[in-house]
């Protein structure tokens, strides 16, 4: 609980969270704190290792490509999948938070699917355990970020 209000208290109050592509759970952007925790309280995680690397920096945005793994995705062959987060900062807060999975991760995670698991609508599969990427790195990532604006700020 201490980790979820660390990362809570980094978002402003009416912050949008939005997860691309959208998991079924999650079919569009999340409005507010209390939307935003509801989302990542049900996040659990086993065996989860991120990374995170900062990739730009311009005005009050700031870009990282992110890596996760878990167990879960171990056990289907991928050794991690890779999103691209952008943050838009405003007041020190996040106001606004977008994960996209990347074109890589997303085709090696349907590869990896089994059939049975594909929907017959035509649209993508996006199972729960890729939402624990955007967890994972927004937990690292929002902290590095944060700091280079705030050093960034003072100077």
């Amino acid at each position: 609980a201490g980790d979820l209000e660390a990362q809570m208290a980094l978002f402003a109050d009416d912050a949008v969270y939005t997860l691309l592509p959208p998991p079924p759970e999650v079919p569009g952007p999340l409005v507010g704190k209390d939307a935003i925790r509801a989302r990542r309280e049900g996040i659990a995680t086993a065996g989860a290792e991120t990374s995170t690397e900062i990739t730009g920096v311009e005005g009050n945005t700031v870009t990282t490509l992110a890596r996760y793994a878990d167990d879960d995705l171990r056990g289907m062959g991928l050794e991690y999948i890779e999103g691209v987060e952008e943050y838009v900062i405003e007041d020190g807060l996040i106001t606004s938070y977008t994960w996209t999975m990347t074109d890589e991760s997303l085709a090696a995670m349907m590869a990896a699917m089994p059939p049975e698991t594909m929907p017959e609508s035509g649209e993508a599969a996006f199972p729960t355990f890729a939402m624990l990427m955007a967890r994972g790195g927004l937990t690292v990532s929002a902290g590095f970020g944060l700091t280079l604006l705030r050093r960034r700020s003072f100077q």
